[in-house]
């Protein structure tokens, strides 16, 4: 399904953060086929500097009409 394209260059509010869980975003990693250990393995994120596993850069993306 391709993007309306009457939503080009609209602007929308922020919406307020919500907690995400690990499994969520494994389950995300797995969907866009990213096997980065830092996605999937707590320690792995960790050993990077992070608290625990890092989503994917598109998984905040959500395009709504």
């Amino acid at each position: 399904m391709p993007v309306n394209p009457d939503l080009v260059g609209r602007a929308f509010p922020p919406t307020p953060p919500y907690l995400v869980g690990r499994e969520k975003v494994r389950e995300f990693a797995r969907a866009v086929f990213s096997d980065d250990p830092q996605h999937l393995d707590p320690e792995a994120a960790r050993a990077l500097g992070y608290g625990d596993v890092v989503a994917p850069p598109t998984f905040p993306i959500v395009l709504q009409d």
